[in-house]
């Protein structure tokens, strides 16, 4: 089951209220439909909500050079072209229902412009609306069988990447999808389009 929750502006005057909220309100769903999951717990102290961020802010990446310990760390194998220009945003750990990995080519010294490749994982039965119209595999997708459930996998950026033609983005898709298989003990991952 995947909940997302979102704070209003007066949230942080009720921390840790708003957590303990969120997660008896997960807690409630997960019983109800009988996920069979454990328990979340709220966290503890007085943390306020985070800013949510849709793409990561550049204190939150490194360099493809330094990528190789991460949740995103297949990148730093791929063989990007021109590796020093490429950073690393990682969103993935083993145990949640989705994850990201973002990889972001730019030069700012030289005025390059900086562009984006996202690398998506959803993990359930449930994702499967997300990559499939009438049952088959939209675009360019993978998918595998991780836990008795659908995992899939997809691209996301511009047509146009320095160094990166259409022809190699399966290949990209197929490394992350492959290191997400083999850090859940997935099987039988397949990459269409």
């Amino acid at each position: 089951m995947l909940v997302r929750t979102g704070f209003g502006p007066d949230a942080s005057w009720g921390t840790p209220a708003a957590y303990v909220t969120a997660v008896a309100l997960v807690g409630a769903a997960s019983d109800q439909l009988g996920c069979g999951a454990e328990p979340l717990s709220a966290p503890e102290g007085d943390t306020a909500p985070a800013e949510a961020n849709e793409e990561p802010e550049p204190s939150d990446t490194v360099p493809l050079r330094e990528a190789a310990a991460l949740g995103c760390g297949w990148a730093s194998k791929a063989g990007l072209p021109r590796p020093e220009n490429w950073r690393v945003g990682s969103g993935t750990n083993d145990a949640a229902p989705t994850g990201r990995c973002d990889l972001i080519h730019g030069d700012d010294e030289v005025g390059e412009d900086e562009y984006r490749l996202t690398f998506a994982a959803w993990y359930g039965d449930w994702n499967n609306r997300l990559t499939r119209e009438e049952g088959e595999p939209r675009g360019l997708t993978a998918t595998a069988r991780c836990a008795g459930e659908a995992a899939n996998f997809a691209p996301g950026g511009p047509d146009e990447v320095p160094g990166i033609d259409r022809g190699g983005l399966p290949d990209l898709l197929e490394a992350f999808a492959r290191d997400q298989v083999e850090r859940r003990d997935c099987s039988g991952l397949q990459v269409w389009g």
